[in-house]
């Protein structure tokens, strides 16, 4: 498996889908924090605080561009084998097709959360130069920069877990329909419906799209460990049952 996953990352690397994610992660990641500090300085004559701006950041995307990026990204991934009909020699290979997805998803995952923990460390450190870390309160529960800290990295860590889970959502979809602009589109509607249509308490509890919410945990007066840990149970139950089923699927293609 590890022989497999260095030349499913080295693929990825050299793939568009690699750099076009890197560019639209940090394009919305750069323009939102620009946009946010920009606000508060002019409109609300006020220091900008670290954590109302990390808070922001994923307030903004977590729900719109972050999930489009991260479903175009890994539907890629699979989806390049299929369009460029390499599938068939992947198939022919004396890999079984059940460890060729999962290696392919590891892959993309590895890539996708290094990629993204660099750009948020990244952002701290910008910001933590540019704001006053001596003052940092949540509402008007002052906390100090080493809490602010530990915050930013809890929320990031759910933040990737929910990430990976649209994305295994994402390949589940395109080892169905193998074509690329059918699964983000499918993707989205998924988005798009769950967002419009009220559904039932119990199953809005137990549905991946909750973490949409997941940045809520930054800004918590007292952090919550116990509903922290329901999150990321919930989000790898849902990350092993797309894999397990995207291998399934994978594994009876018909190439």
């Amino acid at each position: 498996m590890i022989d497999i996953l260095k030349i499913e990352i080295a693929k990825i690397v050299r793939s568009k889908s690699f750099l076009w994610m890197i560019i639209l992660l940090s394009a919305s990641i750069s323009l939102t924090l620009l946009g946010e500090y920009y606000f508060i300085v002019t409109n609300k004559n006020e220091q900008p605080n670290l954590v109302h701006l990390i808070y922001s950041l994923y307030a903004v995307n977590a729900t719109t561009f972050f999930p489009l990026i991260i479903a175009y990204f890994f539907i890629s991934v699979l989806n390049d084998e299929f369009k460029l009909k390499t599938i068939k020699i992947l198939f022919g290979s004396i890999m079984d097709r059940e460890t060729i997805y999962m290696a392919k998803f590891i892959a993309s995952a590895v890539i996708f959360v290094s990629i993204f923990s660099i750009m948020i460390l990244a952002s701290t450190v910008l910001l933590s130069i540019v704001t006053d870390i001596n003052r940092i309160n949540i509402e008007y529960y002052a906390i100090t920069y080493r809490e602010a800290l530990w915050r930013i990295i809890i929320t990031t860590i759910i933040g990737e877990v929910y990430f990976l889970c649209i994305g295994s959502y994402s390949m589940l979809i395109d080892a169905i329909f193998e074509n690329q602009g059918v699964a983000v589109i499918i993707f989205f509607m998924t988005v798009l419906l769950c967002s419009v249509i009220p559904l039932p308490q119990w199953l809005t509890n137990y549905f991946f799209l909750k973490g949409q919410t997941f940045f809520a945990f930054l800004d918590m007066f007292e952090f919550d460990w116990l509903e922290f840990m329901k999150y990321v149970a919930l989000f790898i139950v849902y990350i092993a049952a797309f894999s397990g089923i995207g291998c399934f699927i994978f594994s009876k293609k018909q190439i």
